[in-house]
């Protein structure tokens, strides 16, 4: 094209010269000749203003005290005392026309010191590269998408866990540092309207999450109602060789400071529903605090709690995240005190065994790009008790800083 320009130039020249079009209109042609981009310099264009990408680099260390138990006899999970670790999280997008990629590459690097069981004073370093998520998501029209990838799928409002999930319960929120693993799901999103969604959604592999039991596909479908003060949400499921079940979420702004909601799930057999009831309550002052009970039907009651962990004994999982069938939340939490300082204290009760967890974080924020952590977890509780049979407790101490 720019071969192009000197002829071009002549031969505006010449039609000017010869008072055809008048000099004013000629060099606005040509101007407009020379700046008009290419075809391909248009979609490179296009790419790199939808291209975004944050990098969070995170360091920290723990140390924990592991509880030899029925669960862990002689520390046979591994459970180091001491670990520190050094991971490079990107996360990058691209939004293209009706097409949006996205990818989060992880690199982890980590030393462990065992102090009990059957590696007492071993220590090794080893480093991992994977793909924590990625996903392809296409526009088929205006309120209508389809994708498929690795995603950690997560609705409600609920801190403890999420009963309405029949993917995935595990909502992360203990360990806000540690990343809940991807599952791989094809998914259908249409959207008819401001209040409502629908979903058609496919899990059709484990991704990065490990689990006791044999992987079976789910499949299900979510549709979402979005009032002014009010959401509910509807979400029939089916697991291979299970039985179809019903997830239900619900929630009310009572006020400016107090949400009340529900979430569960229900089956043929009304034994095994699992309910959740809470609500938060926003001071003035800032602090929320949370109250939460939760009753699984289909949590274990075997005892000692190990046995809920056998295969052909028990129906427990280690995804499962808790095993047992009634607990009771309070939480605590204020963000910005001194526009730098985040805190959270969260006491969770086994009503089943009387054992308790306490979780306490702090995060200091002395830049736009740095964070300080400190997050410890206290087990209180028999040795055949849920919480006191894996852990005494954990302290992780780090610093995240964001590119």
């Amino acid at each position: 094209m720019r071969r192009l320009y000197p002829w071009l130039s002549l031969l505006m020249a010449l039609v000017v010269g010869s008072g055809w079009i008048p000099m004013e209109t000629a060099l606005a042609h040509a101007e407009g000749a020379e700046s008009e981009p290419t075809l391909l310099e248009r979609l490179r264009d296009e790419a790199r203003q939808g291209f975004s990408s944050r990098i969070d680099l995170l360091g920290f260390a723990i140390a924990q005290s592991p509880v030899g138990s029925g669960v862990n006899p002689n520390n046979i999970l591994h459970i180091p005392r001491l670990q520190a670790e050094v991971d490079v999280r990107p996360d990058l997008r691209l939004s293209f026309r009706q097409l949006v990629l996205s990818a989060k590459p992880r690199l982890e690097w980590r030393w462990r010191r065992w102090a009990d069981g059957v590696r007492q004073g071993d220590s090794e370093a080893d480093a991992e590269v994977f793909v924590q998520e990625w996903l392809a998501r296409y526009r088929l029209s205006d309120g209508l998408f389809a994708s498929y990838g690795r995603e950690n799928l997560q609705w409600g409002p609920s801190a403890l866990v999420s009963p309405s999930n029949p993917f995935n319960r595990d909502n992360g929120q203990n360990n806000p540092r540690l990343e809940v693993p991807g599952l791989d799901y094809g998914r259908v999103v249409w959207l008819p309207g401001n209040a409502w969604t629908l979903s058609f959604i496919a899990n059709i592999d484990r991704g990065r999450q490990e689990m006791l039991r044999d992987f079976r596909k789910t499949y299900a479908m979510k549709l979402d109602f979005t009032g002014e003060n009010t959401y509910v949400s509807l979400i029939p499921s089916y697991r291979e060789d299970e039985k179809p079940r019903v997830g239900v979420l619900g929630g009310w702004t009572v006020s400016d400071g107090l949400l009340v909601y529900t979430e569960g799930r229900l089956s043929d057999a009304i034994d095994e529903a699992a309910f959740l009831v809470g609500g938060s309550y926003t001071l003035e002052r800032g602090p929320t605090v949370v109250a939460e009970l939760f009753r699984d039907g289909s949590g274990c009651a075997l005892k000692p709690i190990a046995l809920c962990l056998v295969p052909g004994v028990g129906n427990a999982d280690a995804a499962d995240i808790l095993l047992r069938r009634h607990y009771l939340l309070l939480q605590y939490m204020q963000r910005g005190i001194g526009h730098s300082l985040n805190l959270i204290f969260r006491w969770i009760r086994n009503l089943d065994d009387d054992s308790n967890r306490m979780i306490g974080i702090l995060e200091y924020e002395p830049g736009d790009r740095t964070q300080l952590f400190v997050i410890g977890s206290l087990d209180r509780g028999k040795k055949d008790a849920e919480f006191g049979s894996l852990i005494h407790y954990s302290l992780m101490a780090g610093v995240r800083w964001t590119l």
